[in-house]
Parts: C-alpha cells; structure tokens; sequence
C-alpha cells in the first residue's frame, strides 16, 4: 500500500510540473506577436513620452509601475539584443521581433514573478510549507495560473497589466495580517495595493475594501471608546503613510510637485458618477446606526452568541445552493448577447435619458444604452447578473463547478466540522462578496476585464475551500485520485485557448451563439470575445502560405506586426459607422475598385464586423465564401476572402 501511495505521489508530482513548465511557457508564446490597439495607440506611445521626460506622465492614465519596473529594463534589453532589428524581422523559428517585443518579456517574467509570489500567500494561508505539501503547493499553482484571461491580459503590452497582480497581492497579505497580526503584512499590503493603483486606478475598490475592514475591526472591539479611536487613528495615520509614500516615490512627477499627489484620486469621481449625494447621506446613517447597534451587543457577548446559534445554518446553505444552481442553470441556458450587450444610442434614445424615460450611467449613454428600463436598480440587476454569466462562459470549467457546488460542500464540511472555527475563511467570502456589492452600488462605466479582480478571489477561494477539504482528508489514495481528477479538469483551458488566451471560453457557452449574435449590429456585444487584433497574425499567415511575389491585403484593422515585406502597401478599412447605407450596390462597386487596385484578399476582424457597415455586410450575406477562417474554442475570430470570389458572387 505504502509503494502504491509512493507511485501516485511522484507520477502526480511528475505530471503536475510538466503542466507547469508548460503553462509558464504560454505566457512567453507568441509574445506580442499579435497587434492591439491598446498597445500601438496608448502604452507604447506613453512610455516613449516617459522616456523624453519623466515629468510628463499622467496619473490616472495608468502604467506609472510599468514605466519605471518595465520600461527602463525594456528599452536596455532592446538596445542590447535589439538594436538591430526591424518590426517583422525574424529572430528565431517562428519568433518576430516587434516594437513590444522588448518590454512584453519583461512584462510578463515580472508579472509571472508576482503570480508566483501570490501563490506563496496563498499556501500559507492555507497552512501549507513547501517541503510537507509540496503536492499542494504544484496544485494551486497550476489552478492560479490557469486563468486563460489573466494569461492573455498579461501577454499584451498593457497600460494595466501589473495592477492586477499587485491587487491580488495586497488583499493576500492582508489576510495574511488578520491571521497572524504582524503588521509587516498590513504594509506590504498597503505598498502592494498603492502599486495596483498607480497602475491603474480602477483597483481604488479594492482600497477602499481593506480600508473597511480595518475600520470595523477596531470600531468593534470591546475597548472603551477612547482607546478604539486611538488605535483607529494611529492604524489610518499607518495606513495612509505607508499609501502616500510609496505613490511619492514611484511616480517621478511629484517629486517636484508633492501637493498633487491627490491626483492619484482624480478619476474616482468619474467612476462613482452615478452614486448620488442623497446615497452617500443614506449610507453614511446606515453605518451610523450599525455601528450603535453591533457596538452595543459586543458588550453582551452571551447575547451575540444566542443569536448567532439560532441561525440555522444548514437551511441557509441549502437555499443558497439551489439559488446557485439556478444562476448556473440559467446561465447554460440563457446565451443571448442582448441582456447586457448594449444598444447604441441614436437622437431619440439619448432624449428618453435625458427625460430619465430610461436608464443609463451618463458616460454609457455618450455610446451604447445598457438596458432599456427606466429603473436603476433593475439594470444594476441584470448587469450583475450577466457578471455571474460572464464569469461561467470565461473562467475554467474546474472553478466555475466548484464555486456554484461550494454551499453543499460546505453543507458536507459542515457536519465533519472541518471548517470549525476557521479564522480566515470568513474574510475569503467576504472579500469576493463585498467587491460585488461595491461593482453593483458603485456600477462603474468600465469593461468587463476589470472584473477580473473579483473573479481571481473567487478563484482563491475556491483554491482554499478545496485545499482545506483534501487536506482533511484521511486517504492518501483518495487524495492523490482527487488531484489527478482536478488535474484532468484543468488541462482543457490549458490546451484549448493556447496560443493567446483572450478568447477562451468555458464549455458552458455556446459558440454557435456566440458566433451568431455578434453579427446584429444593433446589439453592442462588447462583453463577449471580440478580439484585440489576435486574429491578424493567423490570417496573415495563411494568405503568405498561398501566394507569391508581391501581394495587396485590405484590412479591417490592425495590420500585423509579422506581415511579409512582400505585403504593399497594404489598406485599412476601419469603417466603423453603423448608419451609412451600404448594401448590394455599394459592395459592388467597392469589390469593383479593388479589383481594379490589383487588391487579391479582404481580411475582416471580428471587432470590426460586428460594428462596421461594409465587414458586417460581408459576414451576414458571403460567410461562406470565406477561403480561411480564424477560430479559438470554437469561436470565429477572423476571416481572409478572395476579392475575385466575392466579386463573383456579386454579379
């Protein structure tokens, strides 16, 4: 028995690191080898500013922790390894050099560097030591790291990438604090959580979170009321030092100009637009009025205590179950884009705004109409619950499974007591939990992506939950087939978004709809898997593998960085206005034209198709004319079409 336990652990071990080494590998495949517009239109145009004045940046612009810990090492190792190449050229197998290039792989080795360093805390959050629970250790952080978004978000050259990371990095070490009270965890978390938002400040919410907790931890204890305020304001005073000084030492423009560091909180304003004097005013009683009360009853321990025991637990975790199942269930069979995908706003849908007739947040309605309800609450419904969506369509099968079961679980743990009197998992629910609360109160005109924070600490909870679970555990056997089962459940987002990542999607969404709705110009789907211009190298490549000599591409939008020099000149089209007339006759005449320009093929993206008029037209009328079609996990990316193939079919 005891060889037989032997032989698991070290083929678990074994097969544990080989994913491991390859998922580490697909953070560095195809680095930049696809073009975005984030990266040629904002971050690289805004390092190359920082690097002709380092006085010149702005604040909540973001990537104030890549231009000093990215761009510097960046522009070396190009100057050192670099100099020499142009855009395109070749350096090894199929490895291009780009204008990214360079700062991508310090980007994602410093951001993999952070990662690593997560799944550290995480491990001893958990109670975990390398050299005891090694197993362990190789589980979570083949789970943490299987994330396809937080994989593809990291491979593009982002203004943003690092806020991420750093985000979970601070709410890891605070929890870190509460379990054991040493106040180098609360710094670091501070440091940690200043560093998020330099980067970016959409990760304010997660500030504020941790600033929450510790005021409700002091408030609450059972001291006289003087000494509470005390240590209250000697932990803020800590709190917002430790906050300003790292901002001052990390964004070179205050360093001459100390009195705008509040800069830092400049957009706040724009992203809790909606929250309106009146609700501040009604929270601010509410807390008032809490804090009497809880303040009283922690003086009555025994009364806490009776109340609390009264609660019946199990009941509670079986309503919560069958309400999870119904999301879950819903979500499977509710695929349409159009119950968050947001309509365009012509004249008469922005005057029903302004009539308050409907509702949207004001920035929202400058583009796209949410919904059409005239209530607030009822969208802020639907768009939370389309989180609940997005997050079974995006994350790992694996995750998503075990964060809906998660209320029997803890039903079975419950009797087997193996979460009595856990400390620390409380605070793991709390903090996915009160970030969508702030998401659904707050509900910030910001894209979906910036979700990912709460879904990576629903990932850590589920991380915890079932690590704690294992461990309990009496059966090595039975463990180490748990472990290879959770092993089989991940290698599908592993394989099946590779080489890019931004496109996967879970086997709970349907790519059928997926590649049908995006096609109604009237629903704006940009929730779903739109692309960032991945899609440009694949059809590239495939028009170089069938032609030769000097070759015309017309493309819809971003050209690719590893186009052969025979492709010239190339055309853009990035007709994106979805009210011009274009149909039959316009087709026509614009196939006519380019045949007459010697123009052989027609790429068309489908960020653009399902925005603009003539690639729309093309997708909804001559799909399948298409001689190569670009897919990840079943969803249709890009397509190349014969100019002289579509111009007959038009005659």
């Amino acid at each position: 028995m005891r060889n037989s336990n032997q032989f698991f652990k070290i083929l678990l071990i074994s097969i544990f690191a080989i994913a491991i080494l390859f998922t580490v590998y697909s953070f560095y495949a195809y680095l930049s080898q696809y073009p975005t517009a984030d990266q040629l239109q904002f971050t690289l145009p805004r390092f190359m500013d920082f690097f002709k004045d380092i006085n010149s940046v702005t604040v909540s612009d973001g990537s104030n922790l890549s231009f000093i810990f990215v761009g510097f090492p960046g522009r070396l190792i190009n100057h050192l390894f670099f100099s020499g190449y142009q855009s395109g050229d070749l350096i090894s197998g199929n490895f291009y050099y780009t204008a990214v290039l360079p700062y991508m792989i310090v980007q994602v080795t410093l951001s993999l560097i952070l990662l690593f360093y997560c799944i550290h805390m995480i491990g001893k959050i958990s109670g975990l030591t390398w050299k005891t629970n090694f197993l362990y250790y190789l589980f979570i952080t083949l789970i943490f790291l299987n994330y396809p978004i937080l994989i593809g978000g990291i491979k593009v050259f982002k203004y943003d990438a690092l806020s991420i990371p750093c985000s979970i990095a601070a709410i890891l070490n605070y929890i870190l604090f509460i379990k054991g009270n040493k106040i180098s965890h609360l710094v670091l978390s501070i440091v940690f959580i200043a560093f998020a938002i330099i980067e970016k400040d959409t990760t304010f919410i997660t500030f504020f979170i941790i600033l929450f907790f510790e005021i409700i931890f002091i408030l609450f204890q059972k001291l006289s009321l003087k000494i509470v305020f005390i240590r209250l304001s000697r932990r803020l005073l800590l709190i917002f030092a430790v906050f300003f000084g790292t901002v001052f030492l990390l964004v070179p423009q205050f360093w001459l100009n100390p009195l705008k560091i509040f800069m830092i909180f400049k957009n706040i304003a724009f992203l809790t637009k909606e929250i309106s004097v009146v609700t501040i005013i009604y929270l601010l009683f509410a807390s008032v009025i809490g804090f009497i009360v809880i303040r009283a009853l922690s003086f009555q321990k025994e009364t806490v205590l009776k109340r609390i025991s009264e609660i019946k637990t199990a009941r509670a975790l079986k309503i919560l179950f069958i309400f999870f199942i119904l999301i879950f269930i819903s979500s499977v069979f509710f695929q349409e884009n159009n119950m968050i995908g947001s309509y365009y706003a012509d004249g008469a849908v922005k005057n029903k705004i302004a009539s308050g007739e409907i509702y949207s947040t004001p920035e929202i309605a400058q583009v796209s109409i949410t919904t059409m309800d005239k209530s607030s609450f009822l969208t802020r419904l639907k768009i939370s619950y389309n989180m609940f969506r997005l997050f079974v369509y995006s994350a790992p099968e694996l995750i998503v499974l075990l964060f809906f079961a998660s209320p029997l679980f803890f039903l079975w743990a419950q009797r087997k007591k193996i979460f009595h009197q856990d400390k620390l998992l409380p605070y793991l629910i709390l903090f996915p939990l009160i970030s969508f609360i702030s998401y659904f109160a707050l509900m910030p005109p910001i894209n979906s992506r910036y979700l990912l924070p709460l879904y990576l600490l629903i990932m850590i909870f589920v991380i915890y939950f079932s690590v704690r679970i294992l461990l309990s555990l009496q059966s090595n056997k039975f463990v180490y087939i748990s472990l290879f089962c959770l092993l089989a459940l991940t290698l599908r987002p592993m394989i099946a978004a590779y080489p890019y990542y931004l496109g996967y999607m879970s086997f709970f969404r349907s790519s059928t709809v997926e590649n049908k709705d995006y096609l109604d110009m009237n629903t704006y789907s940009e929730w779903t898997w739109l692309g960032w211009g991945e899609t440009a190298h694949p059809c590239f490549k495939y028009i170089e593998e069938q032609s030769k000599g000097e070759t015309k591409v017309l493309y819809d939008y971003i050209n690719s960085w590893v186009s052969p020099k025979r492709f010239g000149p190339l055309y853009s089209a990035q007709g994106r206005n979805r009210y011009m007339t274009f149909g039959y006759k316009e087709l026509k005449n614009m196939l006519t034209q380019l045949k007459e320009g010697k123009i052989e093929y027609i790429q068309i993206s489908k960020n653009v198709a399902y925005r603009g008029v003539p690639g729309n037209y093309i997708m909804n009328n001559y799909r399948k004319l298409a001689a190569f079609t670009d897919k990840v996990c079943g969803v249709e990316y890009g397509w190349v079409f014969r100019t002289d193939d579509l111009l007959k079919a038009v005659q």
